[in-house]
């Protein structure tokens, strides 16, 4: 396991001005229409910080199992690709398909066709934008490896026609943007490297705030050497940049914030005395997605109970299933906002990712999430707990890797015992599949299906747990 590199924390610490902000710059506005440069604002400084804004919100948008792509090897080297077929963006769904694929096959190859450079890949995806016909969908590709690269871009269609991030700054004002960004950054880390850098590379992923800001994520490894995660540059009133497609997206994008208080959801008293019961706790990572609510609807017929650690950009997708899990008296975690690996990060870092998703869990339910899961289980005795338990597993089924009902369904049920934490994933189609199968038969056992709180009463919060066995 790698160990901690701790670097510190940019809490909008630097403000650099912009390149071009001066008399005599050019518009950049990619349109031969626009209104004279006199009447659009001067563009704000680069503002850096240590991860996304927060305020960087991915859209609301309910997809159907038949909508979700998913693509898993069935042996060494392992990897999970995942995307959305989205029938009102057909090009976008195509553009998607084959970044992830391209993504897929770097990482099976390697460079000269060496072994991969990391034993797993995991391509995830988050809707950044969804305005009637127009999408936005960012893809987030991660090695399994500390220090090696993670790379993001955000792809962006509307009915036949797609574009890339890059595509949203007009042709000639992608130098001066990129050389005000690249100035930030070395001034941030004493590095010269990020001047060599095409705008293909550094604007592969442009999004806005809910106030317009236009947000440039630059990857990990694009600002430094690794291991480090990347950075994000923030622009305040960024018009005199944008092309027309660009203009469209910050359109959509710019919308109010509802922060209205949420009700609390009304939770279901657990009853369950694992020191008499033959207890077992299922649980779930990864969601919520598609299948989430299947599984549910086995869980909530059988009348069992399962935990669910959820990623916190996936939560704002859907946050009413998320109530939904609450209200059933499931066990709802966390699972961090963006599934890093966490000894990767700084400890201000872990503490973000895993806040930023409480927040998330709070605003769905009213209530904070009982426990954390590191993604990948990776952690050190420094990495963070924010607040909360650790929860790990003992069993498991390895069901994103096997894809398979019956081979899920026989791993977990030969790795049962009397306290154990199952491990599954509630993105695949094929383990909500099993998954009733799965509960009959721990039924018929004599188990009782519980929460990890029911099976781990009193857990502390700076604890690490495997199983109650």
């Amino acid at each position: 396991m790698a160990p901690f590199s701790p670097r510190p924390l940019l809490a909008l610490a630097l403000v650099v001005a912009l390149a071009g902000c001066s008399a005599g710059s050019p518009r950049g506005d990619g349109s031969s229409t626009a209104s004279p440069a006199a009447t659009l604002p001067a563009p704000g400084p680069v503002v850096l910080t240590s991860s996304r804004p927060a305020d960087v919100v991915p859209a609301p948008i309910h997809l159907s199992p038949a909508d979700a792509h998913v693509e898993t090897s069935r042996g060494a080297p392992r990897y999970a690709l995942q995307w959305p077929t989205l029938a009102q963006a057909p090009a976008l769904t195509k553009a998607l398909a084959s970044r992830a694929g391209a993504w897929r096959d770097e990482f099976l190859t390697g460079a000269g066709g060496k072994r991969p450079a990391a034993p797993e890949l995991h391509v995830r995806w988050e809707p950044v934008v969804h305005a009637g016909s127009l999408h936005g969908v960012r893809l987030v590709s991660r090695p399994s490896t500390s220090g090696a690269a993670t790379r993001e871009t955000t792809v962006y269609g509307d009915g036949d026609a797609s574009w890339s991030s890059e595509d949203l700054v007009a042709e000639k004002s992608r130098q001066s943007l990129l050389k005000a960004v690249s100035q930030a950054v070395a001034h941030e880390s004493h590095e010269n490297g990020a001047e060599s850098l095409t705008p293909s590379r550094a604007l592969s992923d442009v999004s806005f705030t809910s106030t317009g800001d236009m947000v440039v994520n630059l990857s990990h490894g694009l600002t430094g050497p690794a291991p480090r995660s990347g950075l994000s540059a923030r622009i305040s009133d960024p018009q005199r940049y944008l092309s027309a497609r660009g203009r469209q997206v910050r359109a959509a994008m710019t919308r109010p914030v509802d922060a209205a208080p949420t009700t609390p959801v009304p939770r279901p008293a657990h009853t369950t005395d694992c020191t008499r019961a033959k207890c077992i706790a299922l649980t779930f990572d990864d969601g919520p997605g598609p299948f989430t609510s299947a599984i549910l609807d086995a869980l909530e017929k059988a009348k069992a109970r399962a935990s669910f650690f959820m990623i916190g950009s996936a939560i704002t997708t859907d946050p009413g299933i998320v109530r939904r899990m609450a209200a059933a008296g499931m066990g709802v975690g966390n699972h961090t906002w963006s599934h890093p690996q966490v000894t990767a990060l700084t400890p201000d870092q872990v503490t973000g990712e895993i806040t930023r998703q409480s927040s998330a869990v709070a605003a769905a339910t009213g209530h904070e999430p009982f426990a954390v899961r590191p993604p990948y289980g990776a952690f050190t005795r420094s990495t963070p707990h924010a607040g909360l338990p650790f929860v790990l597993w003992d069993v498991d089924t390895e069901d994103w890797k096997n894809l398979d009902p019956t081979r899920t369904t026989q791993r977990a049920l030969s790795g049962a015992h009397p306290g154990a934490i199952v491990l599954m994933h509630d993105i695949h189609p094929s383990t909500a599949k099993a998954l009733p199968g799965i509960i009959a038969a721990l039924q018929k056992q004599g188990y009782t299906l519980v929460t990890v709180d029911e099976l781990l009463p009193g857990m502390d919060p700076s604890g690490s747990y495997y199983s109650a066995g």
